[in-house]
């Protein structure tokens, strides 16, 4: 018989007890957090259709999508001429646009403004490497038909929120607004058909620098690519620093652009209790292609990633309905957050209660079942198992698991019985 390989298929991974137990750990407080703030859970299909997903919002991630083959009489490989004669839907590799289709087609069931929750996979077909991978899971929340700057203040509030539940302590958010962005390139000298491609070079100035920014826009207009070059090399840190690009008084919507990114980030710095930093950056563009206004991101520490990121994208459900319709989302990378957390030795198990019930032979079946749901009243978790032979060795892995609490029946009742593991 041939052997199977059993490994999981590669940017995908099995998930062990331990680090299972801190998922839910790390679960159970973001969606505590989220309902505690208004926000209420909704779920959405893993597949949508290409049409769906290929409309041109996800930036580099459309690119990325795992496609499913049609089935049945659908499927004609061999009179194929186009992709789509042979498939016709994809896995999600976001919550958003999922998100704008849920919306578009329940909207007459739903409140405005609609916070929205969404926890689950998604899919890109991407090169794995540390902190990413072809499935993860997504924590997203969404306000839906507010167009006020409440909802860039609930949504990044509500995050910290989040974060600070599972232990995190001076994380740093970094904000701007696309729409600067876009004047800014304006005031430099580029063409608007241009934007979209300058702001994918923009992107990656964390990874390859500002010489490298460079090098991605040869073939650009010099003189424009030499005043953007100029204005990085600034490092501007307020919004109010953007006005030193405009020549003469910077145009009314810049200013106004400029006076919400304060009040948001006077809004949030007052309520984080110092226990985070929100700070301007104008080179953050974040890579999806549907943002329209603020975006923003959290890092923590030295960790070479973001833990969470979003935005406002008011044109995506406008797409889909042919009216607009304000939206804003911000969502946590719970890969990236639990890898963090575990660095961290922020697993939640602080204070929790675990108790072992031990069962020598049949006959005490009855008498430890029952002695267990006694004790469940005293403990968090009571585990029911059978005495092994090699007693030491189990009792040391379940005091790795965590229990502290061992119970042997006597002859007549269950005791508790003190167990010093260096000596067991």
């Amino acid at each position: 018989m041939k052997k199977v390989n059993v490994n999981p298929v590669r940017g995908t991974r099995d998930i062990l007890p331990a680090a299972a137990q801190l998922r839910d750990f790390a679960l159970h407080k973001i969606l505590g957090a989220y309902q505690a703030c208004g926000f209420r859970r909704i779920e959405t299909p893993v597949l949508e259709s290409l049409d769906l997903l290929l409309a041109g919002q996800g930036g580099e991630n459309e690119k990325l999508i795992f496609k499913v083959m049609k089935r049945g009489e659908k499927l004609d490989v061999a009179n194929a001429q186009e992709e789509s004669d042979i498939a016709e839907y994809g896995m999600r590799f976001d919550l958003t646009i999922p998100l704008s289709r849920f919306y578009a087609n329940n909207i007459s069931q739903l409140p405005t403004p609609f916070k929205s929750i969404q926890a689950g996979p998604v899919w890109r077909a991407e090169r794995p490497q540390r902190g990413r991978y072809r499935q993860f899971v997504q924590c997203d929340i969404d306000v839906i038909g507010e167009p006020s700057i409440n909802a860039e203040i609930d949504l990044i509030r509500t995050t910290a929120r989040c974060l600070n539940g599972v232990g995190l302590r001076d994380f740093i958010i970094r904000i701007n607004n696309r729409q600067l962005i876009e004047a800014l390139l304006v005031e430099c000298g580029f063409a608007p058909g241009d934007f979209a491609s300058i702001m994918i070079a923009l992107d990656k100035q964390d990874k390859i620098g500002i010489e490298g920014v460079q090098a991605e826009l040869n073939g650009y207009p010099a003189v424009a690519v030499q005043r953007l070059i100029d204005f990085l090399n600034e490092k501007i840190d307020t919004p109010q620093g953007m006005t030193s690009v405009f020549k003469g008084t910077p145009p009314e919507n810049v200013i106004g652009l400029i006076d919400e990114l304060n009040v948001v980030m006077d809004t949030v710095r007052a309520l984080s209790k110092g226990d985070f930093q929100i700070l301007f950056d104008p080179s953050l563009i974040r890579g999806m292609g549907y943002y329209t206004g603020q975006i923003f991101e959290i890092s923590y520490k030295d960790f070479p990633f973001s833990i969470a990121g979003g935005g406002r994208y008011d044109g995506v459900i406008g797409r889909l309905m042919g009216r607009d319709v304000a939206a804003c989302g911000f969502s946590i990378g719970f890969e990236r957050l639990c890898e963090v957390l575990e660095a961290e030795n922020l697993n939640g198990g602080e204070g929790e209660t675990r108790a072992i019930v031990f069962v020598d032979d049949n006959a005490q079946s009855l008498a430890a079942y029952g002695f267990a749901a006694q004790a469940a009243q005293q403990y968090a978790v009571v585990n029911v198992l059978r005495k092994q032979k090699n007693h030491r060795r189990q009792l040391e892995g379940l005091h790795a698991e965590g229990y502290a609490a061992f119970y042997y029946y006597t002859g007549a009742a269950y005791q508790k019985r003190s167990v010093e593991f260096e000596k067991v």
